[in-house]
């Protein structure tokens, strides 16, 4: 009896333990997940629920990812969709204040205005929910 009882919580320990180690999983996954849907910053709302360990697995994924990207030339983070075109119009869903793309040209970012923009250019910004891409 005593061994069939040891056996049992041995089995139920195991059984939580797992189920720990899933769920531990599943929240970096979704970390990596928003890294590709939102970019390098966790928003705040989310990054509150994030513990030390969870935020430092972050950066380094944010690292690695960086310096993956870095090697092979590629910004894999920049188009999540395929184009409809080049330009797109954009609606600034807040004040940015001036930014510079990277063909030089500077456009001033104000909350409800539109900016018919390259869409490379602005993609993080749309990911970040500071831009809004009107159609």
């Amino acid at each position: 009896m005593r061994a069939a009882t040891h056996t049992a919580r041995r089995r139920r320990a195991a059984a939580l333990t797992l189920g720990r180690a899933l769920r531990r999983h599943q929240r970096l996954h979704k970390l990596q997940e928003l890294r590709w849907e939102v970019g390098k910053l966790i928003p705040a709302e989310q990054k509150q629920l994030c513990s030390q360990r969870e935020q430092e697995f972050s950066q380094e994924y944010n690292a690695s990812l960086d310096r993956y990207m870095n090697d092979v030339g590629l910004d894999l983070t920049s188009d999540q969709a395929p184009p409809r075109g080049v330009f797109i119009d954009v609606l600034a869903l807040e004040d940015l204040g001036t930014i510079v793309t990277d063909s030089g040209m500077s456009m001033t970012l104000k909350k409800d205005t539109l900016h018919r923009v390259r869409r490379c250019e602005v993609e993080h910004l749309i990911r970040q929910g500071s831009l809004e891409e009107r159609t």
